[in-house]
């Protein structure tokens, strides 16, 4: 079964680890298939790339933020 466009079935996705590898070839088969994508990823001047080659508002990006950083 196929999606209407009405706004009640409008596709929106969550993407961590956006601005590389599977996280960034996510984003970006995401947005072919009309989903509105907010990806997020530490690498900021990544993630400015890809929301620029984007339609506006199919694209939100942000860093994460976290309160106590891990440690290793």
């Amino acid at each position: 079964m196929k999606p209407t466009s009405s706004s009640s079935s409008r596709k929106v996705a969550l993407v961590t680890g956006a601005s590389a590898g599977i996280g960034k070839a996510t984003v970006r088969r995401l947005l072919k298939d009309g989903w509105t994508v907010y990806a997020a990823a530490r690498r900021t001047e990544q993630m400015a790339d890809i929301a620029k080659q984007q339609k506006p508002r199919r694209v939100a990006t942000a860093p994460p933020t976290i309160s106590s950083p891990w440690r290793s």
